[in-house]
């Protein structure tokens, strides 16, 4: 078996750490409007519709942590779109999305969300499938500093 190490960072409270090095943590900000910055994997396979679409899985996953419904349908880019949602989507294919042994495949499907819930909620945020390891992390639209800068790129 291989060794784990683990270093802690620090103790305290969630707002001591919504600025490091003068830098603020976005994935520690707080909104009503949270977008994407690692691919959303739905934890089940598609449907079409009902509690197993794109938007049923979204919610469920809400409820099922506790936090505001959505205010609006999510909006959801996928690579092929022509924006920055969508090159945005495009990088995330990148991301491993396997683990290895039997059970490791996820539902398919990558993502890109844009999520607008009923209240602001303070980060961290993650859904789907995944999110303990880093997928579906999202960050307040306000501070979405990757989408901003990707919107400026070719």
């Amino acid at each position: 078996m291989d060794d784990i190490a683990v270093t802690l960072i620090g103790i305290g409270k969630r707002s001591s750490f919504r600025n490091v090095g003068g830098e603020p943590v976005a994935e520690l900000g707080s909104g009503a409007t949270w977008v994407s910055r690692t691919p959303f994997v739905p934890p089940r396979f598609l449907k079409s519709h009902g509690r197993d679409s794109l938007e049923g899985q979204i919610r469920s996953e809400l409820e099922r942590r506790g936090l505001p419904a959505l205010a609006a349908p999510p909006a959801i880019a996928v690579p092929s779109d022509a924006n920055a949602a969508g090159r945005q989507a495009r990088w995330f294919r990148g991301f491993a999305r396997t683990r290895q042994g039997k059970n490791g495949t996820p539902p398919a499907g990558v993502f890109h969300v844009t999520l607008t819930l009923t209240r602001s909620v303070d980060g961290p945020l993650c859904l789907g499938w995944g999110c303990h390891f880093g997928l579906g992390l999202f960050v307040p639209e306000e501070q979405d500093v990757h989408r901003r800068v990707s919107a400026d790129s070719p």
